[in-house]
């Protein structure tokens, strides 16, 4: 509660229930008392409830509560909150897909598409509020001009501005609305009031929806699908990493170069995809293809590669000394495995490897 003024931490607590007899309300009575003991509180009586817990302290039910919170205003509205040392498990949502099913069957596919499609607008959503004004103007072009003087007015793109039919007929008013994030709010409406701006109605926004997700474009490239969609991902304006792109099956990788990003299609992806090659993951994938097709030298090149950047990698270290063996280098794998042994003397891969090259 608000009013322990002395309670800020989990040993305030302990302090506090080693005088008076406190009960804590809680759905998670095993967790909850887990951490009361370890804080040395365990003198503090768990209850168990269901439904809304916030006002149990008000009612009576129990002294404190510990719950699932988010951003905390429902515990700020009942004068609660949170300890600074007081997270007993920080969780989070994880979708979780059959690969087979979305690969096999484009319902499923689909249906991920939409609740992907829901999750993002909703996330780009947050914080964001639509506000709508009415405005004297000789045109659009002018009023737009005016809104665009004004440094927190910007809204997604841009402002809509359209003509507005007054009752009386009188010509020259127009009707904005544009996007601003909750922490420019109240300078958007000062900044519209302005520039002459009036009638200032605000709205939160639930859902803003780009062209495709992200996250569904690169479940596609991720899923391996035909050539074309992949391809469609590379075109997109989105955002991409070099390790991510290094992650995709390789001819996927080979699939986007052959789309021409040179031209400012999409930067981030043209960037990633250079860099790709020079990617320790995409090189070892790259050096294990190479071996099972029997093009050792290439394979040891791909590896060596790897570990100029990373000398102790081991998968990087035992493949060359495979790739060279393959390739009848023995006294040159012989040399990689004695360097790695000596620092991993207890590696039975690499003695096992040592022995076949004798």
């Amino acid at each position: 509660p608000d009013d322990w003024a002395e309670v800020q931490t989990a040993a305030d607590l302990a302090r506090r229930a080693a005088n008076e007899r406190l009960r804590v309300a809680t759905k998670y009575p095993l967790l909850v008392g887990r951490f009361l003991s370890e804080a040395g509180a365990e003198s503090v009586r768990v209850v168990s409830a269901d439904g809304a817990l916030e006002s149990a302290p008000t009612v009576g039910y129990a002294d404190f509560i510990a719950d699932i919170t988010s951003t905390g205003t429902t515990l700020r509205e009942n004068r609660l909150r949170p300890l600074s040392d007081g997270t007993i498990l920080t969780s989070q949502a994880i979708l979780i897909g059959n690969r087979a099913a979305l690969q096999d069957r484009p319902d499923v596919l689909q249906a991920t598409r939409q609740m992907l499609e829901f999750i993002e607008a909703h996330q780009r959503a947050r914080g964001q509020y639509m506000i709508f004004a009415n405005m004297r103007g000789e045109s659009a072009e002018a009023v737009a001009a005016r809104v665009f003087s004004q440094t927190d007015l910007g809204g997604l793109q841009g402002p809509t501005v359209a003509p507005m039919i007054t009752r009386e007929g009188a010509g020259g008013w127009w009707a904005i609305n544009l996007v601003s994030s909750a922490d420019k709010l109240y300078a958007a409406i000062q900044q519209i009031r302005a520039i002459g701006g009036s009638g200032v109605v605000v709205t939160p926004v639930t859902y803003i929806f780009e062209e495709l997700p992200a996250r569904y474009q690169r479940l596609l490239a991720a899923l391996n699908r035909e050539e074309t969609a992949y391809l469609e991902i590379a075109a997109k304006d989105m955002t991409i990493t070099a390790d991510e792109v290094a992650g995709f099956p390789l001819e996927r990788i080979e699939a986007g170069k052959a789309l021409s990003l040179t031209q400012g299609v999409n930067p981030a992806w043209a960037a990633a995809l250079a860099a790709a090659p020079a990617h320790p993951e995409f090189l070892l994938r790259r050096a294990a293809l190479s071996l099972r097709e029997g093009l050792a030298d290439q394979a040891a090149d791909d590896y060596r590669s790897v570990l100029s950047s990373r000398p102790a990698h081991r998968a990087a270290t035992l493949g060359l000394a495979r790739a060279l063996l393959s390739a009848g280098r023995g006294a040159e794998a012989l040399g990689v495995l004695d360097a790695w042994l000596a620092q991993e003397p207890g590696d039975a891969e690499a003695v096992k490897l040592k022995e076949r090259g004798r």
